[in-house]
């Protein structure tokens, strides 16, 4: 084989795999985007959870629907388990949650008692 064949086949070869080499690279970043933006569409459903949560309980005083709302959004919240410890924050909020709403039942049933 003459020297320029050799040449020309090496070349192609790499050639060819640089080419395969970025074609793969194309669809890694591909996966990674679509599985970028699933993450941030449920981090936003977790913020805007988190928020009527929050807007739920500065008006708990007010309002008696505060209540629902924010049992709602918790629901909603704890099938939208996003990130790591994640999981521990949502029964934290549970169980001071249950401690909140038997407050409320107790001043409730306060003013029959007396």
């Amino acid at each position: 084989m003459k020297i320029k064949t050799k040449l020309i086949l090496g070349i192609g070869l790499l050639f060819s795999l640089i080419i395969l080499l970025a074609l793969f690279s194309i669809n890694q970043i591909n996966l990674l985007s679509s599985a970028s933006e699933n993450i941030i569409k449920d981090n936003k459903e977790t913020i805007g959870y988190s928020r009527n949560m929050l807007k739920a309980l500065s008006e708990i005083k007010n309002n008696n629907e505060a209540i629902n709302t924010f049992e709602i959004n918790l629901i909603k919240q704890k099938e939208n388990i996003t990130e790591i410890g994640e999981n521990e924050l949502r029964d934290k909020l549970s169980f001071n949650y249950n401690l909140l709403k038997k407050k409320q039942q107790m001043k409730l049933l306060l003013p029959i008692c007396k």
